[in-house]
């Protein structure tokens, strides 16, 4: 887009920004192909031209103090700047993508009659009930399939530990769980009276 043009659409009431967004997960690949998809579907949301898009490739993440796993994490990045017809066009962009951080370039000021304010005030709200409500149906489902998950796991235990008393290395091949992630479910059952162990050999309480 040459200089002209974004000038004239600056005068119109466009707003010029740069947003970077961010991506984290795995594999490396996957990360950097979606990095490649978010800056296409920038491109293609309405009232939005994007001027210019540097993409930078992942790189490993870790966090300090944390156990080195075999599933590696991580996380590229774009730097997108963008013209966007309007603030309401701009807030859109915020929620559809998510961007870490956004700078306006262009206007230094801007003016809002109370209607747009108010206009503005009520999509936001629209949308953060929408997302409160998804987030409260995730939540119970979540509530849900942890009941179920305990409840096939503690059937599991029973099962590995009908016939005799087990270490912990002999239940983790039963179950298919490794023994660090085991040991805190086996903990919790102890508590619960469902488990004993005795010296370094679990069993299941009748």
């Amino acid at each position: 887009m040459k200089d002209s043009e974004i000038k004239e659409k600056l005068e119109k009431g466009a707003i010029l920004s740069r947003i970077i967004v961010e991506i984290a997960g795995s594999p490396k690949e996957h990360i950097a192909k979606t990095i490649d998809l978010v800056v296409e579907s920038m491109k293609q949301v309405k009232n939005v031209d994007v001027i210019s898009a540097e993409k930078f490739p992942p790189k490993e993440q870790g966090i300090p103090g944390q156990k080195i796993t075999k599933a590696k994490i991580f996380s590229a990045f774009t730097e997108i700047e963008l013209l966007a017809k309007d603030f309401p066009t701009l807030i859109g962009i915020c929620f559809e993508f998510m961007p870490s951080s956004i700078e306006i370039i262009e206007p230094e000021n801007m003016q809002f009659t109370s209607h747009t304010l108010a206009g503005f005030l009520n999509d936001l709200l629209a949308r953060l009930h929408q997302m409160d409500m998804i987030l409260k149906n995730r939540t119970a489902e979540n509530t849900i399939l942890k009941k179920n998950a305990s409840a096939l796991l503690q059937n599991i235990f029973k099962l590995s530990l009908k016939e005799k008393d087990k270490k912990i290395e002999e239940i983790s091949k039963d179950v298919g769980i490794p023994t660090e992630q085991l040991k805190p479910f086996l903990d919790a059952l102890i508590k619960q009276g469902k488990v004993k162990k005795v010296r370094n050999k679990y069993s299941y309480i009748k």
